[in-house]
């Protein structure tokens, strides 16, 4: 079986769509990747997540070139 589609985004981990991207480079018109954006953190409250997010253009100008800088 092959894979065809990887999701992932900044906030799985700093290093997950810069692991992602090392392990598909030979391979790399093969496949598809999707990423998300507009998390731009989390903290926890009560003992429960809360995300900061920002949808702003040049927010999400700036994280999708941070992703595709390390895809």
């Amino acid at each position: 079986m092959r894979v065809h589609f990887f999701d992932t985004a900044v906030v799985y981990g700093e290093d997950n769509e810069r692991l992602l991207g090392e392990a598909i480079k030979p391979i790399r018109d093969q496949v598809v990747i999707a990423t998300k954006f507009g998390i731009i953190g989390q903290e926890i409250v009560d003992g429960k997540p809360q995300y900061m997010l920002n949808s702003e253009p040049d927010s999400i100008r700036e994280q999708a070139a941070g992703s595709l800088g390390k895809l």
